[in-house]
C-alpha cells in the first residue's frame, strides 16, 4: 500500500483515474475508512462520497460526515491550499488532495507524499476477459515523485500482502 502523511497530492493522468479508484478501494480493504469529497463524478470509488461545488462548503461538510472516518480524500482543481485550510479548520486527520496535473500544484513542499498514477499505453490492445484483472495491475504504474520511483499496481498489491503474511508469521511466534 502506498505511505500516507498529514498531506498527500495523487496526480491522476488521463489514463490513472481507476488506479485511485482502486487506492481507495484498498485502503477501504484494509479497514481505513475514507470520506470522498467529489466534485467531478469522474473518479468511482467504493467509500462515502459527498459531492461540492465550492471550496467554503468543505468545512460543513465535514463536520457533517466526520464521523469514523480515517482518511479525508478530495478531488480538486487547482487552488489547493484553499481546500487545505479548510479542512484544516475542522480535522487533522490524514488528506489525499486527487489533481490532475502535476504543474497545476506549486508548492509541493506542502505535501508528505506525492504520487502520480497512470496507465502504459499498450500498441496492440486486445480486450481479453480473461487476464484483465493481470493486464490492469501489470499496466498500471504509481510514481512516487518526491523520490523518483516507479512501481507496478501489481507490485505494490503483492509487496503489501507479503509484509501483512510476514507480520503474522513473527507476531505468532
Amino acid at each position: 500500500m502506498l505511505d500516507i502523511g498529514k498531506n498527500n497530492l495523487f496526480i491522476s493522468t488521463d489514463t490513472g483515474q481507476y488506479i485511485v479508484s482502486r487506492m481507495i478501494g484498498n485502503y477501504d480493504l484494509i479497514g481505513l475508512n475514507c470520506l470522498y469529497l467529489d466534485r467531478t463524478c469522474e473518479i468511482n470509488v467504493n467509500c462515502n462520497v459527498v459531492d461540492y461545488c465550492r471550496y467554503d462548503e468543505i468545512p460543513k461538510i465535514l463536520e457533517d460526515n466526520l464521523f469514523r472516518v480515517d482518511i479525508i480524500i478530495v478531488e480538486i482543481a487547482k487552488n489547493f491550499k484553499i481546500a487545505l485550510d479548510m479542512i484544516r479548520e475542522v480535522s487533522d486527520l490524514p488528506v489525499i488532495l486527487i489533481g490532475k496535473n502535476l504543474d497545476d500544484f506549486y508548492r509541493l513542499d506542502s505535501f508528505d507524499y506525492i504520487y502520480e498514477m497512470y496507465r502504459k499505453k499498450e500498441d496492440n490492445f486486445v480486450f481479453d476477459t480473461k487476464n484483465y484483472e493481470d493486464n490492469f495491475l501489470n499496466n498500471s504504474y504509481i510514481k512516487d515523485v518526491k523520490n523518483d520511483s516507479v512501481s507496478s499496481l501489481k507490485n505494490l498489491e503483492t509487496e503489501y500482502i507479503r509484509d501483512k503474511k510476514l507480520e503474522l508469521i513473527l507476531k505468532n511466534k
